[in-house]
């Protein structure tokens, strides 16, 4: 339960993590193809072909514009599925730029959703070391550490993410606090679950969903004792 709900929230986080991390198109030269490979109208297929333009003949003489092209790329693969072609196109994104967080930040999210946190949590440590203070990575990691069984340290990523992310925008606080509450709620420790939905609740008091939640942690509670 608690492994299905986390995939389903980083399927949809993974589609957004590449329209924040990679919103550098300022870096990008006024080129009709690199701008159109940075789209988030046009189809993917129509981004794979002016990526590949783009490639070929007008980033080729830098290897960060070509990293960031790269970095587009992968996206409109893994929209289609493509995710071997999206790990390569973000593997040699790297080896162009090394310094560039969001290729290894989306690197990571498509090893975790293939189930290959082994080889995801490398990625989410040098994301970590570039921006210590980027929120969603934490979560990232921390969803790792409960598919690894590492219970303790996913603990210590949510909570780094809550921290970090309660003055900001929030959503990722709320996402690690329910992540937290059904962690708690799968041992059996409804009273730690319920408090963690009710953190959760008081960073968005307008989210039915949370209600719903804790009232479910209270049933089996109750259905427990």
């Amino acid at each position: 339960m608690v492994k299905l709900m986390i995939h389903r929230i980083f399927s949809v986080l993974i589609a957004l993590s590449f329209l924040v991390t990679l919103a550098f198109s300022q870096d990008l030269s006024t080129s009709r193809d690199a701008i159109a490979c940075t789209s988030t109208v046009l189809t993917s297929d129509a981004r794979l072909e002016t990526c590949a333009r783009a490639l070929e003949f007008e980033v080729r003489s830098s290897a960060q514009r070509q990293a960031i092209i790269l970095g587009y790329r992968a996206r409109a693969w893994t929209e289609q599925g493509e995710l071997e072609r999206s790990i390569a196109d973000l593997t040699q994104a790297i080896e162009l730029s090394p310094e560039l967080p969001a290729a290894y930040e989306g690197r990571a999210d498509i090893l975790r959703n293939n189930d290959q946190c082994d080889l995801a949590i490398a990625d989410y440590n040098k994301v970590i070391q570039l921006l210590p203070e980027k929120p969603q990575i934490y979560f990232g990691r921390g969803v790792c550490q409960i598919d690894l069984r590492r219970d303790s340290d996913a603990i210590l990523d949510l909570d780094r993410a809550i921290i970090l992310d309660k003055s900001t925008q929030r959503g990722t606080a709320i996402l690690s606090l329910s992540v937290k509450a059904r962690l708690s709620a799968s041992k059996r420790d409804f009273e730690a679950a319920a408090a963690s939905f009710g953190e959760a609740i008081k960073l968005d008091p307008a989210r039915t969903q949370l209600y719903l939640d804790r009232g479910a942690v209270w049933n089996a509670k109750g259905d427990d004792a």
